[in-house]
């Protein structure tokens, strides 16, 4: 069996930094956390502050300071409660991103991040739907093509439109069976009612 170098320091919670072999004293994993927070506040104005972020990370704000300030080993539960602030996976707020991507990006980060989570999903499913079918086209070789076609109205449906659009605007529905005599028929008339009598 191997000898593997032990970390200087290994907690047996869920620090992000001990568990990584001999990267306890090391700043890169602080500093990484601490640059992600502060990229997804300047892209999420609901947690641009730390009062804020601490409110939605339900944190307290010392928390949240010592994270941005790197005075703290970054815990899996406190990454997991920023990036629940953000409305991004653990995954998201820790991803390795070139600068020149988010610059690229073909919609404005800041006000997707400020999306209920159901809309930022339905964007997600559509991307994920367009990259699929060109991943598809790509593998058999042909470019898939858009079919559009008009199907040209039947004689019946013309003439119930022309009817429809010749009727007085009501809160009242047209069924198909209604005929020009049911359109022109006055609505009976009411009686007024007498007074004393």
């Amino acid at each position: 069996m191997r000898n593997l170098p032990r970390p200087t320091e290994f907690r047996m919670g869920n620090s992000l930094c001990g568990m990584i072999l001999g990267m306890a004293k090391d700043t890169s994993m602080r500093k990484l956390l601490a640059d992600k927070v502060r990229l997804w506040m300047t892209r999420v104005p609901e947690a641009d502050t730390q009062a804020k972020l601490a409110v939605r990370a339900k944190m307290s704000q010392s928390s949240v300071h010592r994270v941005l300030f790197m005075d703290t080993e970054p815990e899996l539960a406190t990454a997991h409660k920023l990036a629940a602030a953000f409305g991004i996976s653990v995954s998201e707020l820790l991803a390795d991103e070139d600068a020149d991507a988010a610059l690229d990006s073909p919609v404005d980060l800041r006000r997707y991040a400020a999306l209920p989570h159901a809309e930022r999903e339905k964007i997600r499913a559509f991307a994920e739907f367009v990259i699929a079918t060109h991943a598809a086209s790509q593998q058999t070789g042909t470019p898939l093509e858009t079919v559009e076609t008009t199907i040209e109205a039947t004689p019946e449906e013309r003439n119930l439109v022309g009817r429809v659009a010749q009727r007085n605007l009501t809160t009242d529905t047209l069924s198909a069976h209604e005929t020009s005599k049911n359109q022109h028929q006055k609505p009976p008339r009411k009686r007024p009612k007498s007074i004393g009598h």
